[in-house]
């Protein structure tokens, strides 16, 4: 786990994630920084990393866990199209606010803070 409850608490300041599945959401986050890094940070080490580098995982980590508290229920959510006595709702993903790479749900802004570290690009690198 990348960013832990500690570091949640004390460096981050937070405070939105519920104590009793706090360290679950940071894991499940940790867990999407390895599949949005294609586990690079797991094969060079997280201290060799830069301190900027470090410092972006764990902001990204603690921002995602609460985005990903916060909208559970629109995540989660599969429908496409749902209508009943003329009433219908779709979900808008024109506005490219919300993304889905390699399977994580987030905020474009959060995934452009994580591309930023140079991590993420998904061809070879030598």
């Amino acid at each position: 786990m990348y960013a832990d409850i500690e570091y949640y608490v004390c460096e981050y300041g937070g405070i939105k994630l519920n104590e009793s599945n706090r360290a679950e959401r940071l894991r499940y986050a940790s867990d999407c920084v390895d599949i949005l890094t294609y586990g690079r940070i797991r094969r060079i080490g997280f201290d060799e990393l830069t301190k900027f580098q470090q410092n972006t995982i764990l902001e990204f980590c603690c921002r995602l866990a609460e985005w990903h508290a916060e909208n559970e229920e629109l995540i989660s959510g599969t429908v496409k199209n749902y209508s009943i006595n003329g009433v219908s709702v779709q979900y808008d993903t024109s506005s490219g606010a919300v993304i889905t790479q390699n399977g994580v749900v987030m905020p474009k802004m959060l995934y452009t803070m994580l591309v930023s570290t140079g991590l993420c690009y998904g061809g070879l690198s030598l």
